[in-house]
């Protein structure tokens, strides 16, 4: 059987040679993923595609909630 993604989503710097053939597919969002802001960008780009725009925003914050607690702890 053959799969027909509603979207793919993919890294950019292992799928840019690819990128027509993966449009052809089904719409197709490369992301970065490179360092911590694009993750927080690429990851609200994704939920917008998915229609989960307010979820994603939520993931952001509760990831940097978390992140910024566990920084405030002392080392053990």
């Amino acid at each position: 059987a053959q799969a027909k993604p509603d979207l793919i989503v993919a890294i950019k710097r292992s799928t840019e040679a690819n990128a027509a053939k993966l449009e052809q597919i089904a719409p197709f969002l490369a992301v970065s993923l490179e360092t911590p802001e694009d993750a927080d960008r690429d990851l609200l780009l994704v939920a917008e595609a998915l229609g989960k725009k307010a979820e994603g925003e939520k993931l952001v914050t509760d990831y940097h909630a978390e992140f910024d607690a566990l920084v405030a702890q002392p080392p053990k």
